[in-house]
């Protein structure tokens, strides 16, 4: 992931550390994210936090529907 993102931060596009950094769910637990590779981003540790379970309804939608429409 830290090559394909440039080693930026997925969240503010920042240089990130490899210390400081977090395995960010794009679509969070709260609303159904899983593990899947997909759905996985590294972030800043204060991004990821700050960002909390907020997600675009449209990215939500788009995650579920092809979640539970593609088994």
């Amino acid at each position: 992931m830290w090559d394909e993102q440039l080693g930026l931060c997925a969240l503010c596009r920042e240089p990130m550390q490899r210390d400081d950094i977090d395995v960010d769910h794009k679509i969070p637990f709260s609303y159904g994210g899983g593990h899947e590779r997909a759905n996985l981003q590294l972030a800043h540790s204060c991004c990821n936090r700050s960002r909390r379970n907020s997600v675009a309804p449209r990215d939500l939608l788009r995650y579920l529907e092809d979640r539970y429409m593609n088994r």
